[in-house]
């Protein structure tokens, strides 16, 4: 009995298995598995080993031999890129004629000895990510002056997931553009006392909800660190 538009399953005995009829369905599935692979494989490395999803316009993926008026301005060009792709990214090392922009996932924690472990509230989500790119100074005739940039090298291959959800990008340091004037207004509510906690209520209710809000409670807590500071250093000024 045929049910809906789906064909009656049929049961192979082991005396029909080598017939002409189920050795074809084999092959055609076989080929047809075949053809599909390259498009299967794509789908497993870009999402799972990182790769440039195909979907990136090509007028903001950074290469070899661009140039920029500063490191700045290549930053900011890199960041629009990793944005649309969906990686941390920050300022590595840099030498007098060289700038590394690197994946935030670069590096791993620095081992401790068995007498003294770090302890951490949070594990660290760096995988040795070895993606960035590498820019090159160019100097003035004097060699004093840096008067532009130049791409030199980029590394694509990421070793880890990308960030899907805008939401999650937005709070990613490297895009992450805060208002001067809302962080002194979150400001003058701490120097007030008000809870971080009761901050956090305000501000999620004043943008329409926590997905929102521009600020995490990890940026109220280094607000607040750098606002210590600050007391700090203009005491001792002052004494």
């Amino acid at each position: 009995m045929r049910i809906g538009g789906r064909p009656p399953m049929r049961t192979v005995s082991d005396a029909d298995m080598d017939t002409p009829y189920i050795i074809q369905s084999h092959v055609s599935f076989t080929i047809f598995l075949l053809s599909r692979m390259p498009h299967m494989i794509a789908l497993v490395i870009t999402g799972f080993m990182g790769l440039q999803p195909d979907t990136i316009d090509a007028r903001i993926v950074p290469r070899v031999g661009m140039t920029f008026p500063s490191v700045d301005d290549a930053y900011n060009f890199y960041c629009k890129y990793a944005y649309e792709v969906g990686f941390p990214l920050k300022r590595y090392r840099e030498r007098r004629n060289c700038k590394w922009l690197n994946c935030s996932m670069e590096g791993k924690c620095a081992p401790r000895s068995a007498d003294n472990p770090k302890v951490r509230k949070t594990t660290s989500m760096r995988t040795q990510c070895k993606a960035g790119m590498k820019l090159k100074k160019i100097y003035d005739d004097a060699k004093e002056k840096v008067v532009s940039v130049r791409v030199d090298l980029i590394n694509f291959e990421h070793n880890h997931e990308f960030i899907k959800r805008d939401s999650e990008k937005d709070h990613l340091q490297c895009n992450k553009t805060h208002d001067p004037e809302y962080m002194e207004f979150l400001g003058a509510m701490q120097d007030s006392r008000v809870p971080q906690h009761c901050i956090m209520d305000f501000v999620s209710e004043m943008h329409g909800g926590p997905e929102n809000v521009p600020v995490t409670a990890q940026d109220l807590s280094n607000l607040y660190g750098t606002s210590i500071s600050t007391h700090i250093a203009q005491h001792f000024m002052l004494s």
